[in-house]
């Protein structure tokens, strides 16, 4: 039990308790020290002033006088659901602005990420005079001097690692809240994040857009926020927290259309949509064929063009769940088959993998293997393709220290892009697998599921629920609380879904329970077992009536967690009858 075939031995933990009340144990398992700001989360207070950005006094200065004098400003956005919505803000703002302004989303096959020359060209000969960027540039410098010569003026915004050796030199201004003398007080900004302060500065200048239209394009740089999977802390959970009430009620055409197309019901958006949802059909042109249709579908006030892209953009998401599918499926059984997993980390390479969905599939590998994931796809001697990381293990630099056999890299710590000639690659392999070893302990390539807290299920009541929602909007750096719940006693356990892929239990406390891709727990939780669930608490809501459930995660009978040094209490108590759940 906790043990999911090819996935490995799953170990719990909890956290230490050092408070007998269980919102106050969990505000400080977060480190939080101020409840009232943290569950009432305020835009002037936790709006840090955008002028204490690096830089930005010089990129205004420059982008007013380019605004006055009518010259051709083009947006240069990244293509994924960080840079497109962050583009998008950036080129509002400047419209409200009355500039002449463009957009540009380079194409992932033909130039890759970031700025290139391909792109510059076509800039020059369109008449461009400056480019702002958005997600992207920190590393371009001799990208920026190349536009320099040509005679365009680059403004970086941008969030990514920051290498001195390769901040571009000849930028007008780089404005990242990261940089070695920054003194914004948050460093965790999405790359839309920044543009979006960057448009909050522009519009505090001018008062173009006002301030109540600039709070409605809150849900650009949300999106961007969840999706980049920055941390919802500080002023990210201000963004993140506006957003989602805007995008309940969203006056974006495109997204009302999307909403339209794939069943999203506005009353209903959460994070969880953002990042399941919404995020995946924002990236789904860039992963198929060009990225510069969703931002379309982002900036259009056209219903019936909204429509047919949103229409699109359904199709190419279906066809991007179905390459990732492709991809995941023979991944996983080459590393079954050539033992892969046996190393600290795992870097695989394949001809005819798709290159918008390498990144993606390296996820799925490192939620089944846990290690570090490198996933290359082979075309014209050249692989190319993305990585994802453990907690604990720097990607950028493991890929940093093999830089001179590569043709380019960037990204962070959790997730990083690389390019190569396939000749390097067993040399990349081996190094890269080296440096993983040399790095990672035998403890963190365990698999570990840590609780806030262990509760009985007498404890579990509507109250305790309903205050656990007020914690949200959750992601990285504020997760959803994790629970283990015992000793719960099986009353019954089946197997449910289409192809019986999940599991739903009820317990002799009246507690139920559902296992989403947990059914391999059946055959281990019979009627009469005692066990103790790893999961979270939320309201299930069927015909009128509102129930608490057990989101289960993992399951494992007490006398096992008892080995594992986790003492869960011997006595149930009766919950439905005491608590009236």
């Amino acid at each position: 039990m906790g043990n999911a075939g090819q996935q490995g031995q799953v170990k719990w933990e909890l956290r230490p308790r050092t408070n007998a009340d269980v919102v106050t144990q969990l505000l400080e398992n977060r480190g939080i020290v101020d409840r009232e700001v943290f569950f009432n989360p305020d835009y002037e207070r936790d709006s840090h002033d955008p002028m204490l950005l690096p830089n930005i006094q010089v990129a205004l200065e420059r982008i007013q006088r380019a605004i006055e004098t009518k010259e051709l400003v083009y947006v240069y956005g990244d293509y994924d659901a960080d840079g497109i919505p962050g583009t998008a803000v950036l080129v509002k703002t400047l419209q409200a602005n009355g500039a002449n302004v463009r957009s540009y989303i380079p194409d992932r096959e033909r130039e890759g990420y970031g700025l290139n020359k391909i792109a510059l060209a076509y800039l020059k000969e369109q008449g461009a005079q400056l480019v702002i960027t958005v997600d992207l540039g920190i590393t371009a410098r001799d990208e920026v001097s190349l536009a320099r010569g040509l005679g365009i003026d680059v403004i970086i915004t941008d969030h990514h690692h920051v290498d001195p050796d390769r901040v571009p030199i000849d930028a007008i201004a780089v404005v990242h809240p990261g940089l070695p003398d920054s003194t914004y007080p948050f460093d965790g900004l999405a790359g839309g994040g920044v543009a979006w302060k960057v448009s909050q500065a522009l519009a505090n200048l001018t008062g173009k857009p006002n301030m109540a239209q600039l709070k409605w394009w809150l849900e650009l740089p949300a999106i961007c926020t969840v999706c980049d999977m920055m941390p919802l802390t500080g002023e990210n959970r201000m963004i993140v927290h506006y957003g989602l009430k805007v995008l309940m009620q969203t006056r974006n055409i495109g997204l009302q259309a999307m909403y339209r197309a794939a069943g999203i019901a506005a009353e209903d958006v959460t994070e969880r949509t953002i990042g399941y949802q919404i995020g995946p059909r924002i990236n789904a042109p860039g992963r198929i064929d060009h990225a510069s249709s969703a931002l379309e579908l982002l900036l259009t006030d056209d219903v019936q063009l909204a429509q047919e892209l949103a229409a699109k953009t359904e199709l190419q998401n279906q066809n991007r769940q179905e390459q990732l599918d492709t991809v995941v499926k023979e991944a996983i059984a080459r590393v079954d088959a050539e033992q892969l997993a046996d190393a600290s980390a795992i870097v695989i390479a394949q001809e005819g993998w798709g290159g918008g969905v390498v990144g993606l599939a390296a996820s799925r590998l490192v939620e089944r293997y846990h290690r570090p994931v490198i996933v290359l796809t082979i075309k014209d001697g050249i692989a190319k393709g993305s990585g994802r990381s453990i907690d604990g293990f720097d990607l950028l630099a493991g890929i940093d220290s093999c830089q001179d056999i590569l043709i380019t890299y960037g990204g962070h710590v959790m997730a990083a892009g690389l390019q190569l000639k396939v000749e390097q690659l067993e040399t990349f392999r081996d190094r890269f697998i080296a440096y993983a070893k040399q790095n990672l302990t035998p403890e963190q390539l365990v698999r570990r599921k840590t609780a806030d807290l262990l509760i009985e299920p007498a404890q579990i009541t509507d109250e305790l629920v309903t205050t656990l929602l007020r914690f949200a909007p959750f992601g990285k750096g504020n997760a959803k609380p994790k629970f283990i719940v015992g000793p719960l006693t099986v009353a019954d356990c089946r197997p449910v879904g289409a192809a019986k892929q999940h599991v739903k239990l009820r317990f002799t406390s009246g507690l139920e329970a559902i296992g989403f891709n947990c059914s391999h727990l059946v055959e281990h939780c019979p009627v009469g077992a005692v066990v103790g669930v790893f999961g979270t608490l939320e309201f299930n809501s069927w015909n009128g009536h509102q129930v608490v459930q057990l989101m289960m995660d993992d399951l494992k009978p007490v006398a096992e967690l008892k080995q594992e040094g986790i003492l869960v209490p011997t006595t149930e108590t009766k919950q439905g009858e005491e608590h009236g759940i």
